[in-house]
Order: C-alpha cells, then sequence, then structure tokens
C-alpha cells in the first residue's frame, strides 16, 4: 500500500528507548540508548568517507616480526570511528578475541590459534571493547557479565591475501624461471596496484549491493579495497598495510601505501555517479606507493626499474636528487623519460599535478614516456608519466 502525505514512515536508524517517571529499566533498555547513540555517530562518520584522516603509519624492518603503528585517527567503511596510540604490534604473537561490547552474549567466540604463516597479508584495525573493573551489583555475583567499565579498542589482524596473477609483459608460459623471477621481485608494486578499484564507475558495486547497473562484470567493494583481493575483509576492518612475510613469519616488506587512503568518499557512492571523483584519491595513493617502494628499493630499481615496478601511477612527487635517480633507471629500461626537468609556477605546478592524478595508472613497456617538471625556487619535481599512442595498423 502507497503511503499517504505527510504520513510518519519509519527510518533505517536505530530506536532510541522513551524514558518517563516511574518507568522501570532493564539492561537492554540503556542497551538501546548505547546502540542508537553509536549508530549516529556511525551515519556521521559514513557522511565522511572511510580511510585515514591523521597518521596511522607504519613501519618496519625486513628480517624482524614486530610492526610499529604510529598515533593517528581513521574510519572504517561501516562508520566505526578509531583513535590509537602508538601500537608495537608483535605478528608472531596471536591473542584472544574479546566480545563485541554492549550487553550483548558473554560467551564470545575464540579466535583460532595458528602460527601466522609466509604470504600475502593485508593488515587492518577492527574496532572492539576492552572490559575493565568490576561493577557493584543487587543480585550478587552474575559471572563473566559483569564490568564495571568498557574502553573503545582495537584488534589488529592479518588477512590473507590474494597474489595478483598479472605481470606485464610475461607470456604466462609454465617453467620460465625469469618471469617467476619477474613475478615475485614485482610483486609489491603488483599488490599495491590490484586493490585499485576498476576504471569503470558501473562495474563498481557497494558491499551491501546485490545488482549493478553496468554491463560488464561487477567488482564488489569493501570500502576502498576491491572484496574479491581480500575475501575476508569486512566493513568495520580499516586497511593499514600490505605485508608479506617470509617462510619463517618474518617482515620480508610492508607498505602502508598499497592500503591506505586518506579520509574520503570512497568508490561506488554519490560522488561517483557522474563522474569517478574518488580516482583522484586513488592515484594519489599509487603515486605514495611508487615514491615509497622507491625510497626502499632505490639500487634495485636504478639497476632495473622493470625489475621492481609492474605498473606506473599517472605522476609522482619526487626530489630533483631522486628525480635524477629514476631517470637513470628508465632509461636503462629504453624508457623515453626527459632528464632535465622544466622549470614551472606554484599555479601551473599544482594544475600539472592535478591533471595527472585524474589520470590512469599504466603497465611499464617500451610505449611509456615520462616529462619532468620543477616547482620553481625549490627542490620538488613533478615526474608525469603517459603511453605513447599507438601507430594505427595500415
Amino acid at each position: 500500500m502507497a503511503t499517504a502525505l505527510n504520513q510518519p514512515v519509519a527510518g533505517s536508524t536505530s530506536p532510541r528507548t522513551f524514558f518517563f517517571n516511574g518507568r522501570l529499566l532493564s539492561a537492554e533498555d540503556l542497551q538501546r540508548e548505547q546502540t542508537a547513540r553509536e549508530s549516529g555517530q556511525s551515519q556521521l562518520a559514513r557522511l565522511l568517507g572511510c580511510g585515514i584522516a591523521s597518521g596511522l603509519e607504519i613501519t618496519g624492518k625486513r628480517g624482524e616480526t614486530v610492526l610499529t603503528i604510529g598515533t593517528g585517527v581513521g574510519i572504517t567503511p561501516s562508520g566505526g570511528v578509531i583513535a590509537i596510540d602508538t601500537i608495537e604490534l608483535d605478528l608472531a604473537a596471536i591473542g584472544q578475541r574479546n566480545r563485541s561490547g554492549g550487553f550483548s552474549d558473554c560467551l564470545a567466540a575464540m579466535s583460532a590459534l595458528s602460527q601466522v604463516a609466509g604470504g600475502l597479508y593485508l593488515l587492518v584495525l577492527t574496532p572492539t571493547w576492552l572490559a575493565s573493573g568490576r561493577a557493584t551489583t543487587t543480585l550478587g555475583e552474575v559471572g563473566a557479565c559483569n564490568r564495571k567499565l568498557e574502553q573503545p579498542a582495537v584488534r589488529a589482524r592479518l588477512l590473507a591475501m590474494k597474489e595478483p596473477a598479472d605481470v606485464p609483459g610475461a607470456s604466462g608460459k609454465p617453467g620460465e624461471t625469469e618471469e617467476a623471477g619477474k613475478a615475485r621481485d614485482t610483486l609489491r608494486n603488483r599488490a599495491a596496484h590490484s586493490l585499485l578499484a576498476p576504471e569503470d564507475p558501473e562495474t563498481i558495486i557497494l558491499q551491501t549491493t546485490a545488482t549493478t547497473g553496468g554491463s560488464g562484470a561487477a567488482t564488489r567493494m569493501v570500502g576502498w579495497l576491491p572484496e574479491g583481493r581480500v575475501p575476508a575483509l569486512t566493513a568495520d576492518d580499516l586497511p593499514l598495510a600490505v605485508v608479506y612475510l617470509s617462510a619463517s613469519a618474518t617482515i620480508d616488506w610492508c607498505d602502508g601505501d598499497a592500503a591506505q587512503r586518506r579520509l574520503a568518499p570512497p568508490p561506488g557512492l554519490a560522488g561517483d555517479r557522474f563522474w569517478r571523483e574518488s580516482h583522484t584519491i586513488e592515484m594519489e595513493a599509487f603515486a605514495r606507493q611508487f615514491v615509497a617502494q622507491f625510497s626502499d628499493q632505490q639500487a634495485a630499481a636504478v639497476e632495473d626499474i622493470a625489475g621492481v615496478y609492474a605498473f606506473l601511477p599517472p605522476v609522482a612527487l619526487v626530489t630533483r636528487q631522486w628525480l635524477e635517480l629514476l631517470v637513470k633507471g628508465f632509461r636503462l629500461a629504453g624508457l623515453n623519460v626527459t632528464h632535465n626537468p622544466t622549470p614551472v609556477s606554484r599555479a601551473r605546478f599544482a594544475e600539472l599535478l592535478q591533471h595527472g592524478l585524474r589520470d590512469s595508472s599504466l603497465p611499464i613497456t617500451r610505449s611509456a614516456t615520462g616529462n619532468a617538471y620543477s616547482l620553481a625556487g625549490s627542490d620538488l619535481c613533478l615526474l608525469c608519466f603517459e603511453s605513447a599512442p599507438q601507430a594505427p595498423n595500415k
């Protein structure tokens, strides 16, 4: 039956408890108030988007098992606000899972206690609650449900991530050790590229959406990341880094820029309906990943740029010294990149940067070209990549 004008219609938000003098209150009534307040906060947070608002830098040394998560604030795709101080995280130690909080069932399931194996993982933070103290009751001892306070907390988890199969330039024939080596060496860059949303907004659907209006294969997104790359990822998780662990479960490499996106509306929302504005945020993250990886693997990148990178961002912000090293590496690989940057004003520099971020990533091939620009009066340079147009077939 159709709804009449001026008739109230129940919304999709949580109800609140109605208070009046003489009403007997139960734990469920107070829980309802907590749920309504937290639901409202989550709705407001989702209006901002999801991602990193500040901090949460990830650092870890190769061969060790400890990662450092810096102080910061972030919002999960479900609207959970995460605010933490610095955490020293031991990847070799697995703790027990706490309950989700509120007055929910106290018999929360325990996480499976197993040794972390080597491989590709996504490091995430998940909001939870940490119990503190014992409350005075009129019923005597009430068991495990008795707790005085619950502090907002987080749980760090490693989620298995599917390794990308795309290796530009590889034939895919079995038994070719050179191509297998290239796939291993470029995995960090390819893993970052695989977490980008598809170019066509018509093929993007949210995790909670069943269908898409596009005619192509749909990509279901969990916030900023494709669900298919990390099957265990949920909307309650805040991605922090892509981590590759060795066979002995020590850190081989850790890449925060590959997984993190700054706080903004993710792909698939109303802002992408006319034009995919979220693409700029992703290219910004991919450009940061390119520079961070170059910082970690500078010598190898200069010697064999195609042995470290499989894909390039449309732009990269670097110092003049790093620009010279990058140009050397690209020229050794046979790519046409200008050596002397063109000095431009700040306004023109910003225009070139924004124009580049609206462009697409591209595979490293001999058709890739690069132009360099320098900010007048500064050591900052901008490297812009693009694919040279292919000659038409005659």
